[in-house]
């Protein structure tokens, strides 16, 4: 697999991914929770195999799965699963980073 392949659809999870977090929490994260890294890998999959026409139901259910944690998790009825991530004071939250991530593809292999 070319790395620019799953390095733009790791990009793409992690966007979708912040899009949700940053209406509660402040970006990036101090500490990446482990289903968050799972999520991101989830997502990127799905996207790789849904533009390769090789997509499973397992694949496309993890998706939806995850979407609708991170919905939940936006809405506050699910919480990142640690104290040291305080929900947001309302102040507009910046998603980026040096790199444009607020976590790397290093960070989830760890």
């Amino acid at each position: 697999m070319d790395d620019a392949v799953v390095a733009a659809a790791l990009d793409h999870a992690t966007g979708v991914i912040n899009s949700h977090l940053s209406v509660r929490y402040k970006l990036p994260l101090a500490t990446m929770p482990a289903f968050l890294k799972a999520a991101a890998i989830d997502l990127a999959v799905y996207r790789i195999a849904n533009t390769a026409d090789r997509l499973t139901n397992e694949m496309r259910q993890r998706y939806e799965d995850h979407i609708r944690h991170l919905e939940r998790i936006a809405d506050g009825k699910a919480g990142l699963g640690f104290e040291d991530s305080a929900p947001d004071d309302g102040e507009p939250t910046s998603d980026a980073t040096a790199s444009g991530r607020a976590y790397s593809f290093k960070s989830i292999r760890a």
